[in-house]
C-alpha cells in the first residue's frame, strides 16, 4: 500500500489515480497534465468515490432501509386512509364527490331576449269627422275613429339582469329546499346557484351581465348529482308560478324562469389524491437513506489487522542434494 501524493489518501499499487482526489498516485505523471483536465479529472473521481461511498452505505446498513420502506409504506397508507388495527382495515379519509350543472334563463312575458325593440300605440284623441285629420308627428295614425300615437323603445333588460343576480340567494334559501323536498322528496347533495358570469370572493364581488344562473350540485354518486341539479332547477320554477300566482301577479307582468338544459352526466371534481402518497412514500424512505450514509460514517467499517511475523508460518528449509 502506498498512500496519494496529493491527498494522502491510501492508495494501491496498480493505480494509475487516486480514488478521492484524481490525481495521477505518480508524481512525475502530475506534472504532465493540463490544469483544465486535471480539475476535471478530480471533480469526475470525487463524484464517483461519492457515489461509491454511498451504495457501500446502503450496501452495508441495508437493514435500516428494509425497516424505512415498512415505515414509508404505513406513512403513504396513512395519507389518504384511515387504518384500523382491530379488526384490521382501511378506510378512505376522503369520499368521491360528483358535480353536475343546471341553466336557467330569466325572461319575461315580452320576450326581451328575442326582439330589438318594444312597439306600442298611445290614443291621443278623436279622429276629425271628415276623416282629413292632420297626424302632428311621425308614426302617428287614425284607426277606429281613434287618433293613435306609435312609441318604440328598446327591451327592458335591466330589471330581469337584476333579478338574475337576486334569484341565486332564493334558490339556496329554505323555502326553495322544502317545496323541492315537498314534490321530489329528500335529494342527496348540496346546491349552489349564481350568476353566469358573477365573480364573488373574499376581496372581489362583480355581478352576472346576463340573465343566467347556473345550478351546480354536488352529490356522492353521479346519478344524484344530475337528479339534484334537474330537480332544483324544476322545483324553483314551481315554487315561482306558485308565488306569483298567490300575490296576483297578471301573466304579463310576471318574471318567467326556463330552464336551458337538463344535466346528461356529472364530473369527479373532488376526491383522495394519489400524489400526496407516492410523495409520502418517496421522502420517508429517502430520509432513511440519508439515516443509512450517516450510520456509515458515525460507525466506520473495521480495517483489517496487519499481518504480524509471528502470524508468518515458518519455511522449511531446502535440502540441496550436491550432484557430482
Amino acid at each position: 500500500m502506498r498512500t496519494c501524493p496529493n491527498c494522502g489518501q491510501s492508495t494501491r499499487d496498480d493505480d494509475r489515480f487516486c480514488s478521492s482526489c484524481g490525481q495521477p498516485t505518480d508524481p512525475r505523471r502530475a506534472s504532465s497534465i493540463a490544469p483544465d483536465e486535471r480539475g476535471r479529472r478530480t471533480v469526475a473521481a470525487s463524484a464517483t468515490a461519492n457515489v461509491a461511498g454511498y451504495a457501500h452505505a446502503i450496501r452495508r446498513f441495508w437493514w435500516v432501509l428494509a425497516v424505512g420502506a415498512v415505515f414509508a409504506l404505513l406513512a403513504a397508507l396513512s395519507a389518504r386512509f384511515s387504518i384500523s388495527v382491530l379488526p384490521p382495515g382501511l378506510e378512505e379519509k376522503e369520499e368521491i364527490s360528483y358535480t353536475a350543472e343546471s341553466r336557467l334563463l330569466i325572461t319575461s312575458a315580452d320576450n326581451p331576449h328575442f326582439r330589438s325593440q318594444k312597439t306600442i300605440e298611445v290614443p291621443v284623441g278623436p279622429a276629425d269627422a271628415g276623416g282629413d285629420e292632420e297626424t302632428s308627428g311621425e308614426g302617428d295614425e287614425s284607426t277606429g275613429g281613434q287618433r293613435t300615437t306609435t312609441f318604440s323603445s328598446a327591451p327592458d333588460l335591466n330589471t330581469i339582469v337584476r333579478n338574475a343576480n337576486t334569484y341565486p340567494y332564493i334558490i339556496e334559501s329554505d323555502k326553495v329546499a322544502d317545496y323541492r323536498r315537498q314534490v321530489f322528496g329528500d335529494l342527496p347533495g348540496s346546491v349552489t346557484a349564481l350568476g353566469a358570469t358573477s365573480v364573488v370572493t373574499a376581496n372581489r364581488v362583480e355581478l352576472s351581465e346576463i340573465p343566467v344562473i347556473r345550478l351546480i350540485a354536488v352529490a356522492g354518486t353521479p346519478e344524484d348529482a344530475v337528479e339534484l341539479a334537474d330537480k332544483t332547477g324544476k322545483a324553483f320554477i314551481g315554487w315561482l308560478e306558485e308565488f306569483q300566482a298567490e300575490n296576483e301577479i297578471g301573466r304579463g307582468d310576471r318574471i318567467i324562469v326556463d330552464q336551458l338544459n337538463t344535466p346528461r352526466g356529472a364530473f369527479a371534481s373532488a376526491g383522495p389524491s394519489t400524489t400526496l402518497p407516492v410523495l409520502v412514500f418517496i421522502v420517508v424512505l429517502a430520509a432513511f437513506c440519508v439515516l443509512a450514509i450517516l450510520l456509515d460514517r458515525l460507525l466506520p467499517p473495521r480495517q483489517p489487522r496487519p499481518a504480524q511475523a509471528s502470524d508468518v508460518e515458518p519455511l522449511e528449509p531446502v535440502k540441496v542434494k550436491k550432484t557430482a
